[in-house]
């Protein structure tokens, strides 16, 4: 029988942002049911293919701050996948050895608020 490793983790103080943290290789999409108001999303040492440009509308409202790291399986990010995240401020993406080429339309229709790429 396999063992599936998934964490998460929500952390929230009064006033604070709400900040999950997901990880573990067997995560190989974003989590649609995750503590909504969510502002922060960290997805590390994920299994995760790719970022389909569906995966993080259903936080569109409230995401201020998505950060992808030690993805090591991350090939591809869909066109318009950040389009429909009205409050963005940050995309951080590192340790993504497989991600080689990024189109120009993965950021189309992105936030105006965008301040950290």
């Amino acid at each position: 029988m396999d063992v599936v490793d998934i964490r998460f983790e929500i952390h929230s103080m009064c006033d604070a942002e709400v900040e999950c943290r997901c990880e573990g290789e067997a995560l190989t999409r974003i989590p649609q049911t995750l503590s909504v108001p969510l502002q922060r999303l960290t997805i590390a040492s994920a299994g995760l293919p790719r970022l389909r440009n569906t995966g993080l509308k259903v936080y569109a409202t409230t995401l201020l701050d998505i950060i992808l790291t030690d993805l090591t399986q991350l090939e591809t990010i869909q066109n318009g996948a950040f389009a429909s995240l009205k409050l963005l401020r940050t995309i951080y993406i590192s340790h993504a050895p497989k991600l080689t080429y990024l189109s120009k339309d993965v950021f189309q229709g992105i936030s105006s608020t965008i301040k950290i790429m």
